[in-house]
């Protein structure tokens, strides 16, 4: 956008937090932020405004996140190892999904006649929780969206300490704190964000966090916005309420049916696709199918033989999985390790290959290669906090070669934004950039476009230009044509 290109232009600060100059600067949000070390750095007489307004923001925010950490998080999980405080974030998140799904299947989705309620009225059912009252969907996003911050905290601890934690722990009050806190801490860096990235200013007088340029920040949450809206909500409500009626023809032979969970070990039952089953795969294809990513399904992402439509057909088994889980929960207690230990769902990586290579009909170090794009390691900290958990439903153990169920991210991502994120973390968006794929996609959504234009009545009269105008210089955009 054209501001960042300035602010890049203008601004030292930005410059060192990017490392293009050195020595380099660390984020209010690191550990590491030391606001002295910023003042020695930056010549503040002579910085310019957007250093000034940069280090505005730095210094309040990190104050911020210090305090918030040093009262409330850092002592947050004294006693417990890393893989104790990853499993209370999976077994929290998973936790706080099902029993929201719970929720709003008992709400009134009807009105006083029997009829469905407009999709609008659905996404604005507020549920009760300990904090406040929420969407689903604020609910859901704040479970996952800060679970980088629980795995920041969990390479902080104690690996030589024992499982066996103190029966006096009050776990469901150290779940609620630290979800609470962990999701303060993702907001307060989601702010140095909008002040690095976007432009926002923060006036400490008027204690105000505004926008440099109203019209600018306007397409920013346009673009955020779109992820509400970006699939075919349409057929997903009729979906709920079962009205399609159609038999689809199943795109896997077996999938999970049922899970019982015995001595750690999950035993799955397969069974063939049911009705229901069969219909939201065919939903989800064809949302995948239509969307621009469409074109790209069959595109490789591990430079072998799987693509995009494998990964989205292993999403699938997945989310079978998932739901056999969560079916079966009736105890929601939240008080002792065996409880978040249980909701976590660890599952051995053999099983689930050999479950990949059955359903799938694929070999085991194709099945492997899978489970690996779907896996998140929550000891590489700087990937969990650039790609997040969206497209990664399953969070390694190493230390039993296990790996745990996020059904939290399976039962409520949008698939869209899931296939947006293997785009990016899989190279496709490079791929795209740089290859004829690329222009083909070009040529083909410039046909889309005029054909539409010489379809609607209303711009019958217009003329259109098919020949593209060459950019003059690398940082120009391309006119793709004229109406």
């Amino acid at each position: 956008m054209p501001y960042q290109i300035e602010m890049i232009k203008n601004s030292e600060i930005f410059e060192r937090l990017t490392g293009k100059i050195q020595p380099s600067l660390s984020h209010p949000t690191s550990k590491a932020f030391d606001p002295n070390a910023w003042i020695k750095t930056i010549d503040i007489k002579g910085a310019s405004i957007e250093d000034k307004r940069l280090l505005t923001a730095a210094i309040y925010l990190g104050d911020q996140i210090k305090t918030l950490r040093q009262f409330h998080v850092d002592e947050l999980f004294h006693g417990f190892s890393s893989i104790d405080v990853v499993r209370l974030a999976i077994g929290s998140a998973n936790r706080a999904v099902i029993m929201t799904r719970r929720k709003l299947r008992s709400a009134k989705f009807l009105d006083e006649n029997e009829n469905a309620k407009h999709i609008a009225a659905i996404s604005s059912i507020r549920l009760e929780t300990v904090f406040s009252d929420q969407t689903p969907d604020d609910i859901s996003v704040a479970a996952i969206d800060s679970l980088p911050h629980w795995f920041a905290q969990a390479v902080d601890c104690d690996d030589q300490i024992q499982h066996k934690l103190s029966k006096k722990i009050h776990y469901r009050n150290i779940s609620a704190k630290a979800a609470a806190c962990m999701s303060l801490e993702k907001s307060l860096r989601d702010l140095w964000q909008q002040a690095l990235w976007e432009g926002w200013i923060l006036d400490i007088k008027s204690e105000k966090f505004l926008p440099k340029s109203f019209d600018e920040a306007a397409l920013w949450y346009a673009w955020k916005q779109r992820q509400s809206v970006i699939a075919n909500q349409g057929l997903n409500f009729d979906h709920f309420f079962e009205v399609d009626g159609g038999d689809h023809p199943p795109i896997m032979q077996k999938v999970v049916s049922n899970v019982k969970i015995s001595g750690g070990r999950f035993r799955i039952r397969l069974a063939p696709p049911n009705l229901e089953q069969r219909t939201h795969h065919y939903y989800v294809l064809e949302m995948a199918r239509k969307s621009y990513l469409g074109p790209f399904l069959d595109e490789l992402i591990d430079g072998k033989d799987n693509t995009f439509r494998n990964l989205l057909h292993a999403w699938l088994l997945l989310k079978t999985l998932a739901d056999a889980l969560t079916s079966n929960c009736k105890n929601f207690e939240f008080e002792k390790y065996s409880d978040f230990k249980r909701f976590s769902f660890e599952m051995h990586e053999e099983q689930l290959r050999k479950l990949f290579s059955e359903c799938l009909h694929v070999s085991s170090d194709r099945a492997a290669r899978l489970q690996k794009c779907l896996t998140l390691d929550p000891d590489n900290i700087p990937d969990a906090f650039k790609w997040g958990a969206w497209h990664r439903p399953l969070v390694r153990n190493a230390e039993k070669n296990r790996v745990m169920i996020l059904t939290a991210t399976l039962q409520s991502a949008d698939i869209i934004y899931v296939m947006e994120r293997w785009s990016s973390a899989f190279g496709l968006t490079k791929k795209i950039e740089a290859h004829s794929i690329g222009h083909a996609y070009e040529k083909s959504v410039r046909e889309l476009l005029i054909s539409s234009i010489e379809e609607n009545e209303i711009l019958s009269d217009a003329q259109i230009s098919k020949t593209a105008l060459s950019r003059h210089t690398a940082g120009e955009s391309r006119l793709e044509l004229t109406v």
